[in-house]
């Protein structure tokens, strides 16, 4: 891994930096880009977010079209 981290190549190590799947050398190349790129920054923010929510819903509350879209839209994206 470069010690420049492109931003797109950052964005698709979020979710693994999230999850601590990175190595440390590549969590601190992540982290030093991040310490310097308010666009990525947003992007780590906006993920956490998402994360968050995500765990926070309850199946059951969802109505049952919303649900069957999600799981068809699930199905597509994990193929």
């Amino acid at each position: 891994m470069t010690a420049d981290l492109a931003c797109q190549e950052l964005v698709e190590l979020l979710s693994h930096y999230l999850d601590n799947q990175l190595s440390q050398q590549a969590a601190d190349h992540v982290e030093l880009h991040l310490s310097d790129c308010p666009g990525c920054q947003t992007a780590l923010e906006h993920l956490r977010t998402s994360v968050a929510l995500t765990r926070s819903t309850q199946v059951a509350s969802l109505a049952p079209d919303v649900r069957q879209r999600l799981l068809t839209e699930f199905r597509r994206i994990t193929g």
